[in-house]
């Protein structure tokens, strides 16, 4: 089975077993940030698994840019943008990952502050989490 179908099994199975569509997005950043994890830390070298959960995680980010670029988005456009700038951070960033430059810890933090936010944990309470 290929890494999109595997996506999209994981996003469909997600959006079963939630409410509504920020439940979906809150699950799949959790589970996002669950794969992300063993690959924290200064000693990051890209293999073939490492190599899976980053394109996953990218995969994730695409799918979120094209939600956000949906004219029936309803966010903000302010907040929209700023999403949209992150999801190219995040992309830049996993490829450097690809040529192991970088830290997988910066897009846990990411997927991290983003569940946050759609928790509704404050931003002065974000750091203090340790959400997922």
């Amino acid at each position: 089975m290929s890494y999109s179908r595997l996506a999209y099994s994981a996003y469909q199975t997600t959006r079963d077993e939630t409410a509504d569509s920020k439940s979906v997005e809150i699950e799949i950043l959790r589970r996002a940030i669950l794969k992300l994890k063993p690959y924290c830390g200064s000693d990051f070298y890209l293999e073939a698994d490492s190599a899976a959960v980053l394109s996953e995680n990218l995969r994730l980010w695409d799918i979120f840019s094209v939600d956000l670029l949906d004219e029936k988005n309803d966010l903000p456009e302010g907040l929209r943008l700023s999403l949209l700038q992150l999801a190219n951070f995040v992309r830049t960033h996993t490829l450097g990952l690809y040529r192991n430059e970088g830290r997988v810890d910066v897009l846990v933090d990411i997927n991290r502050a983003v569940l946050d936010g759609l928790s509704g944990i404050p931003v002065n309470k974000m750091s203090q989490t340790g959400a997922a």
